[in-house]
């Protein structure tokens, strides 16, 4: 969500977790891509993804403009209740647009064959939808500086963005009930603000500023 303004605090407290910092070795951040890439089609699971991605959080530069920041956290911790697979904080001139994202496994299918959301795909619109809720109880704590007993995640409410990774492209193409699929999907899209894409989606999207 934007607010306005980005207090000087935040930029101290979480400077280590901003990877929109120039100059950018894209030749490097390009082959890093390509080995996600090739671990997707070798099998890679969930956890080798995460883990991957873990030590490269810089690949989701391609994901948001460049601005004043972009504030990356693994695993972020909400009251020991939730761990988000990942919040990501953008920064404009405005404040701070927040992201959360959940990861599900590329084997997994995205939709039923009734077009409806697949018991993964649920899961990490529940999940999302979860960490929305505890924000809005927390919400005090959650924006509070890290030396004021806080998260120090400035901003971050229930009105963040949420974004489901699951499956395979090719099973948002060629299973029964696409169609249908590709109008619940929009409809979480436009009534939760959740987009539910594949691994290749995602990919592409972290190829943006290469």
């Amino acid at each position: 969500m934007i607010s306005l303004g980005i207090p000087s605090w935040f930029r101290e407290e979480n400077e280590d977790k901003n990877i929109c910092k120039s100059p950018f070795d894209y030749e490097l951040i390009g082959s890093e891509i390509d080995a996600l890439e090739q671990g997707l089609i070798d099998g890679w699971k969930e956890t080798d993804i995460q883990q991957f991605l873990k030590k490269r959080p810089y690949l989701f530069d391609g994901l948001y403009p460049h601005g004043h920041g972009t504030y990356v956290f693994y695993e972020q911790s909400f009251g020991g209740k939730y761990i988000a697979d990942w919040v990501i904080g953008n920064g404009n001139s405005a404040g701070i647009f927040w992201d959360l994202i959940e990861l599900e496994a590329p084997q997994f299918i995205p939709f039923k064959q009734d077009g409806h959301f697949s018991d993964a795909a649920r899961k990490g619109v529940n999940q999302i939808q979860n960490w929305r809720t505890w924000l809005t109880q927390n919400n005090n704590m959650v924006e509070r500086p890290k030396s004021n007993s806080g998260l120090g995640l400035f901003g971050l409410n229930c009105h963040a963005h949420g974004t489901v990774v699951v499956g395979r492209r090719e099973l948002y193409q060629s299973k029964q009930g696409s169609q249908a699929y590709n109008q619940t999907r929009e409809t979480c899209r436009v009534q939760n603000r959740i987009k539910v894409i594949s691994y290749e989606s995602l990919i592409e999207k972290m190829r943006f500023h290469i």
